[in-house]
């Protein structure tokens, strides 16, 4: 042992022995060794440093000698947050199970497995999945039980009761209202809980819900004089065990007067008692400070002062306990290191000779911690005092750097993984240690908001925000429920004062409260407890009206309306889109426009006006909301067809969201911002905010939404019509991904990409027969591979395309085919024609269903254009296309009835153009001499109505389509259609058209414009 160290602080260390609490180990060994399956709760009261913590360890170790009592290898320490949530709890209990009842829990092992799998991937059903692991978990405690009794011992209990709430009453960490509710179905189980005053709330909980009697609390008192005589007696024999002759030979020697004193002033308080003796071992007789002389309140502080100042100016003794203290969450080699400024190892070493003392707690995976007491005396007594904002500074940039270190690493982990995948020459990845990278990353962000919030409160606010909208976009209400715990945890520990209006002078401690309970509506919606939802929207918004919000909290009234917004928007129907922006205009007007002034330009001009009502961090969530309600309601536009009206929000959102720095939602947003450019025709603009949302993502290790970027970035360039090859190259690796991943839906929509990118590719005049026909083939089998994945995750939207896609592929190989001049025997067009309208018929249906009247429409169009393409170029028109024309001529909505999705003139361009194309086959059947023969002068009427007819088809093909977008793939195709075909007319026949084109749309129309830039408009 270092001579240093065991001179200075040997006497406050751990004995072995248990002094006193017979009473108590009486009554709670009786509640264990009952033979009867009855249910026994056991509640330790008192306050810190009395020894509740060594009594509850005392059981332990005698239970190891029990083998009829299933007890588990330590304490469940509440002080550790993770303990709070039922993931976090039940993955503790079975960890710390011995080995040979394991194997009840081998379901519950399972389903978690599965769960941490399905969180890769960041989407899917989490909520059923945690159901699973909660039943099964639930299951396996049972049958444990049933065979056994068990024992559960919770220690800290007070930091899972956090501060009160309107009513007055306690909030509970989730684990505690759900252990109460299953230990009355396990029964055969003794549960101990102890904890300071606060956990009194626990105890009340259990006492009411069992009936229990108040004989089965007990408070844990000082030890009586005599205890306290024998417990330094103890000490001085232990010390003796461990060679430490020394310094028991010296507090062997104590004279009585000063023993008497010892006792007196630790007021019974073992861990006092201990570091008490430890002054003493080392005081000359003479050096007795006069503190010992009174225990009144001054001069109780200055003891404590001497106490803490006795190990602080110990050598490397007091740096470490100063650096445990700095950091509550536990400290370790490296972190110790970077706190201290040393080399890993010493740091490893001293973390190993401090283990031995009473004030100190080590776990397992060799985290150190102080204890609860000590940590109270080192932060009155040194951290409080104005002198330590420059060390507390410094610790607060090395606990930093250290975590950030510790998150960069669990990213390189991530990217090495994922990797082999994201280049897509492996569909395979390593679940078991994703799995465990992923809890890691989920550990060191609570690890990084518990110590923003410990040293830099506002921004530990943000960055609380910023970690649960992590969550909420991953769908993973534990990891959500995980970060409130840490909140809770802190201001229970620091704001726990009812008259505390203000939390650090910062947020407002009744806003933020009211921002919380508005947070459990997007948990009720990811759980699809629609009924629960549905009440407390009604509670919150009757409260609002209530209470005033308007203008007593119009920050949560903006987050009570965005919230309810978002939610309604992303369930799909008609009737949710309509509540949706009833609460999104509710949510833009809560603060007026001048508020509002300069947020879109990304300055901050609305500072001044709003820093007198308002906190910088409560600014800041006031902008997060704005911009939430901003990007939702414009995607909500974006899928009701309206892009144009839609690309405002996403802007001012994006801008509003750069300024707070909010990624996660940044990176959303760019992302929907791009796909609706990309619709637009704005190819460059979406490129990059597709790539720099895909970016943020990867820095995220979102790999999940890194689909939908890869997917979003293959759509682009699937519209633009360019870059095919890059669109199959992006949908490949997007593929991969997915596959990897498990991720059914993103298979669907990147196989889908597949298929309409080769479908596409196959029209190239650069390639062979047999090539074209190859990529057709491919097409299909990624269209049918995305019918299979949407059939699966039941989307109907998605399973709806990919049977149109399946009709487009054989649809084009029909045409393929039937523009051979040679057929091959082999190939049977009547067999595809017959698969295309398989195909598009059951997509038809499935739109009627869903009462999706573009995807119908859609669907029918192409049903057509299959009917055209079958035709010969000698043959004339036959009636199944004439049928097909009809039906969608039947279902295109007349202007006037109202508010119409806009994407539906798209397939009205696409009718227009087709009837267009099918007047020129039936214009280029008749004689070519009568043809010729056609002027102003010799005039045909057959052939001016067809040429005219030809032109107004042609005209309102692009009018129609120009509603949605003015440069989409759609429009281009169809201005290539219409040059393919006029450009063979003669001047006359133009001139005849175009007479006609102007006779509709005096102005120039689109096909004027488009006509006029290819030399084809005849005056």
């Amino acid at each position: 042992m270092n001579h240093e160290w065991s001179r200075q602080a040997t006497g406050a260390v751990n004995i072995p022995e248990l002094i006193g609490r017979q009473q108590v180990l009486e009554a709670v060994f009786r509640a264990i060794r009952d033979p009867s399956q009855t249910l026994h709760v056991l509640y330790l009261s008192g306050e810190g440093g009395l020894g509740k913590t060594r009594l509850l360890q005392h059981v332990l170790d005698t239970l190891r000698n029990e083998p009829e009592v299933v007890a588990l290898e330590t304490l469940l320490d509440l002080y550790h947050v993770e303990l709070h949530t039922l993931e976090g709890f039940m993955k503790e209990v079975v960890r710390l199970l011995p080995e040979e009842v394991k194997s009840s829990f081998d379901e519950y092992e399972k389903a978690y497995r599965m769960l941490n799998q399905l969180r890769v991937h960041q989407e899917g059903k989490l909520t059923e999945q945690q159901n699973r692991v909660q039943q099964a978990f639930e299951k396996g405690m049972q049958a444990l039980c049933g065979e056994r009794r068990v024992v559960l011992m919770l220690d800290t209990v007070e930091r899972a009761v956090y501060p009160a709430g309107e009513q007055g009453e306690p909030r509970l960490a989730v684990v505690i209202p759900w252990l109460k509710d299953c230990v009355g179905r396990w029964k055969n189980l003794t549960l101990i809980f102890a904890g300071r005053q606060r956990a009194d709330a626990v105890w009340r909980l259990f006492r009411e819900a069992y009936a229990l009697p108040k004989e089965q609390a007990f408070h844990i008192g000082a030890l009586s004089l005599q205890e306290s005589r024998e417990y330094l007696q103890a000490l001085e024999r232990h010390l003796r065990t461990l060679g430490e002759h020394f310094v028991a030979d010296r507090l062997a020697s104590l004279p009585e007067e000063v023993v008497e004193r010892v006792c007196r002033l630790s007021e019974g308080r073992p861990i006092l008692l201990s570091l008490l003796a430890d002054y003493f071992s080392v005081a000359e007789r003479g050096q007795l400070p006069p503190v010992l002389e009174s225990a009144g309140q001054a001069e109780r502080r200055d003891l404590e002062e001497q106490l803490v100042r006795r190990f602080m100016e110990s050598g490397e003794l007091g740096e470490t306990i100063t650096a445990i203290g700095r950091a509550p969450r536990g400290v370790d080699a490296p972190l110790l290191a970077k706190l201290l400024n040393i080399p890993e190892n010493e740091a490893r070493e001293r973390l190993q000779k401090i283990k031995k003392f009473t004030f100190i707690k080590a776990r397992v995976d060799e985290t150190y911690f102080l204890h609860d007491e000590m940590y109270a005396l080192v932060r009155r007594q040194v951290f409080d005092t104005p002198d330590d904002a420059v060390p507390a500074s410094r610790a607060f940039a090395a606990i930093k750097d250290d975590v950030e270190k510790r998150l960069n690493r669990v990213r390189q982990q991530l990217d090495e993984l994922f990797a082999p995948v994201l280049k897509a020459t492996s569909e395979t990845l390593k679940f078991t240690e994703l799995a465990e990278a992923y809890s890691a990353r989920r550990k060191w962000l609570g690890f990084k908001l518990f110590y923003f919030l410990h040293y830099d409160f506002e921004r530990g606010l943000r960055h609380f925000f910023r970690f649960s909208q992590e969550a909420l976009r991953a769908r993973d209400v534990w990891m959500d429920l995980q970060l409130q715990a840490e909140l809770w945890d802190f201001l229970s520990t620091y704001f726990s004062h009812a008259d505390d209006k203000r939390l650090g002078g910062a947020f407002s401690k009744e806003l933020f409260q009211t921002l919380l309970q508005i947070h459990e509506l997007y948990h009720l919606s990811i759980a699809g407890e629609n009924e629960r939802l549905e009440a407390l929207r009604q509670q919150l918004e009757r409260v609002a009206l209530e209470q005033g919000w308007q203008e007593h909290l119009p920050i949560a009234l903006l987050a009570l309306y965005t919230v309810l917004g978002d939610i309604y928007s992303g369930r799909g129907t008609l009737e949710d889109s309509a509540k949706a922006e009833e609460y999104f205009q509710k949510a833009f007007g809560v603060f007026p426009e001048e508020f509002q002034t300069g947020w879109s330009q990304g300055v901050d001009e609305s500072a001044e006006r709003l820093k007198e009502r308002f906190t910088s961090v409560e600014v800041w969530y006031l902008k997060a909301y704005q911009a939430r309600a901003m990007f939702a309601r414009a995607y909500l536009m974006r899928m009701r067809g309206h892009l144009t009206e839609s690309i405002p929000g996403y802007q001012k959102a994006i801008a509003l969201l750069r300024q707070i720095n909010l990624q996660v939602n940044l990176a959303t947003a760019m992302n929907d911002l791009g796909y609706t450019q990309a619709a637009q025709g704005n190819w460059d603009t979406a490129y990059r905010l597709i790539q720099d949302a895909m970016n943020l993502h990867q820095e995220l290790s979102a790999y999940a939404s890194m689909c939908f970027d890869l997917n979003a970035l293959s759509r682009a360039k699937i519209m633009e019509g360019y870059s095919l090859a890059e669109a199959i190259e992006l949908a490949t690796r997007a593929l991969a991904l997915s596959r990897a991943l498990g991720f059914p839906r993103m298979v669907g929509m990147s196989c889908r990409n597949l298929a309409e990118a080769k479908r596409r590719s196959a029209r190239s005049d650069l390639l062979t027969f047999s090539e074209k026909k190859e990529l057709l083939r491919q097409a299909r089998d990624h269209a049918c591979e995305a019918r299979d994945a949407f059939e699966e995750v039941g989307e109907k939207a998605r399973l709806i395309e990919a049977w149109m896609e399946i009709g487009c592929a054989t649809r084009d190989w029909v045409k393929l085919l039937v523009s051979r001049i040679h057929p091959d025997p082999a190939d049977s067009v009547e067999r595809l024609v017959a698969e295309s309208r398989k195909a598009f018929e059951r997509a038809i249906r499935l739109a009627q269903e869903e009462k999706l009247l573009h995807k119908e429409l859609d669907s029918l169009v192409n049903l057509a254009w299959l009917e055209y393409y079958r035709l010969k170029e000698n043959e004339i028109i036959s009636e199944e296309l004439k049928e097909a024309i009809q039906r969608v001529e039947k279902l295109i909505p007349k202007p006037e009835t109202g508010e119409i999705n806009p994407e539906i003139w798209v397939w009205a361009g696409k009718l227009y153009t087709l009837k267009g194309v099918v007047n020129f086959h039936v214009l280029k059947q008749l004689d070519r001499n009568r043809r010729k023969e056609f002027t102003a002068v010799q005039q045909d009427k057959e052939i001016q109505h067809l040429l005219e007819e030809l032109g107004e088809n042609f005209a309102r093909g692009l009018e129609e389509s120009s509603r949605y977008s003015q440069n989409s793939q759609g429009i281009r195709n169809a201005k290539q259609d219409i040059y393919d075909r006029l450009k063979i007319l003669n001047a006359v026949e133009l001139k005849v058209l175009c007479r006609k084109v102007k006779s509709i749309y005096p102005k120039e129309s689109a096909l004027e414009k488009f006509l006029r830039e290819v030399m084809l408009w005849v005056e």
